[in-house]
């Protein structure tokens, strides 16, 4: 940001720092509107938190009967709590950290 507000052209920034122009056009018009000069977070764990809350749901269902499924355990916590995961998802609720 400094480069282009200090007379640079966006293509010339973009050159300078080996990215392509399109990028710098886009950093510069979000600056601009925001006044933010850093990034955002990007990727990581966005969503686990919304299963975490239903922990509970699955760990009992799996108490009250070992061989249950992770589909199962979806279509549990969407018919009972209202509350829709992906299968896959469901299972996170179960992972343990050390």
């Amino acid at each position: 940001m400094a480069a282009v507000s200090s007379g640079m052209t966006r293509w010339a920034a973009a050159e300078r720092f080996g990215v392509s122009a399109s990028s710098v056009i886009r950093w510069v018009a979000e600056w601009r509107a925001s006044g933010r000069e850093h990034a955002l977070r990007q990727g990581g764990d966005r969503r686990s938190h919304r299963i975490e809350v239903w922990s509970g749901v699955p760990l009992a269902a799996i108490d009250a009967r070992a061989d249950i499924s992770l589909i199962e355990l979806a279509e549990k916590l969407a018919t009972e709590h209202g509350v829709r995961f992906a299968s896959a998802r469901s299972g996170a609720a179960l992972t343990v950290t050390t």
